[in-house]
């Protein structure tokens, strides 16, 4: 889901993948390029902006996929580095009942000026825009969960009109 093509339909975020390649692919280990062209509001400013970003998705230790993002590059951002793993639940029987999800995240903006640190106000701004943004991509997800569970496919999600 978070290195599909067709993410845009399902990511509030997302306008679009410039591009998509997979750099490598062995047993357990996948490194993709994305491209994602990311909507930004702040504030009255509205944009669309071009990224690039390095995946890795890990899945060695079967109990736990690991996809890990970092930024290649972007106008707006000076660092972006995130860190999925993704686990099931289990119940009592030893069922699997649903899927635990820890996101570790940084994101530095370009352009703060060097005394940023000392005005407490953009920086809580800056913290709750991003936090935020990371709520949205989570309830996407929970939402794409959600039709999956309802019987939809990934295909018919993905390829359905925004």
């Amino acid at each position: 889901m978070l290195t599909s093509e067709d993410s845009s339909r399902i990511f509030q975020c997302h306008c679009g993948v410039a591009g998509r390649r997979i750099v490598s692919e062995q047993p357990g280990i996948r490194e993709i390029q994305v491209d994602p062209i990311i909507f930004v509001r702040f504030l009255w400013i509205q944009r669309e902006v071009p990224t690039a970003m390095h995946v890795i998705e890990d899945s060695h230790d079967s109990s736990c996929l690991v996809v890990r993002n970092t930024l290649r590059h972007s106008d707006y951002l000076k660092s972006l580095d995130m860190n999925w793993e993704i686990r099931p639940t289990h119940g009592q029987s030893g069922q699997v009942t649903g899927t635990a999800v820890k996101l570790t995240h940084s994101v530095t903006p370009k352009g703060l000026p060097p005394f940023a640190h000392r005005m407490p106000g953009v920086l809580q701004m800056f913290k709750s825009k991003t936090t935020a943004a990371v709520e949205d991509v989570l309830q996407d997800m929970q939402n794409v969960i959600t039709r999956m569970h309802a019987g939809e496919t990934w295909d018919d999600i993905s390829k359905a009109s925004p």
